[in-house]
Parts: C-alpha cells; structure tokens; sequence
C-alpha cells in the first residue's frame, strides 16, 4: 500500500498534467457567458426604464396635480405583463403563454373607461389574477408533474 503522500504527490501530478495540456486549448464558456451578459444586461435596462417611467410619472403627477397618471398606471402595468408574456411565449415556444399576453394588452386598453370610476380596481384586480395568479400557478402545477418542483 502506497504512503499517502505518495498518493498525494501522484494526484497533484495528475492535476498538473492536466493543466499543462489544456494550457493553450480555447475556452469554451464564450457562449455560455454572452448570453448571461446579454439577458442580464437587457434585464437590467428594462428594469431600468420601468423604474425611470415610474420616476417620471410621480414628478409628472406631483408637478400638475392631476391624477391620471395614477389612474393609468394600472394599465401600463397591464402592458409589462403583457411585453413579458409575449417574450416568455417565443422563447418557450408556448401559444397559451402568447394568449396570456394577448389578455394582458386586451386588459391594458379595457380599463380605458373606467379610469375615473371606482370599478378600475376591481378590474385591475381581476385582470391581474388571470395573467399574473393564474398562469403562474399553472406553471408551477405543470413543472410539479413533469417532476421539476
């Protein structure tokens, strides 16, 4: 039986070996690190651009006194959920993830009548169970049964 830093000295001669012959080979995680770059930077602006809209829409509505920057707020909410779901659905490649989305949009311009009523609340609220609740909680019922969660 060998002495364990014979055993030792063996391994770190190995994992020398190793090293020396992948010296000058390419690394091969380019893709891989593109697109981590690419989605978590666009991610990073989109996050970005809905935090400055909101920036705006406060200054908007603080400086004019109006309130219907808050009274469409909703419906712009509506509209991310929706650019979300449509991007969501061709990548996954799943029509009932782009219907979703087409709920979304509908929802966004549905709300156009109610602005000035109590009722834009209780559609908001209900709007967003369907695209929001709903989908998600299908979502995770299919990756349950798929054995994923």
């Amino acid at each position: 039986m060998p002495a364990p830093y014979e055993t030792l000295r063996d391994d770190l001669s190995f994992l020398r070996a190793i090293a020396a012959e992948g010296r000058d080979r390419p690394l091969t995680a380019g893709p891989w690190i593109f697109s981590a770059g690419l989605i978590y930077g666009m991610a990073s602006l989109v996050c970005w651009a809905i935090f400055a809209s909101f920036l705006a829409a406060c200054c908007a509505a603080w400086t004019s006194g109006s309130q219907i920057v808050w009274m469409t707020f909703p419906s712009f909410v509506l509209a991310t959920y929706g650019a979300g779901w449509s991007v969501t659905g061709l990548i996954a490649g799943r029509r009932e993830l782009r219907w979703v989305a087409v709920l979304s949009f509908i929802g966004a311009v549905a709300l156009l009548p109610a602005f000035r009523t109590s009722a834009l609340f209780l559609v908001y609220g209900v709007l967003i169970l369907c695209v929001a609740a709903l989908p998600g909680w299908r979502l995770m019922r299919l990756a349950r049964d798929a054995g994923h969660g």
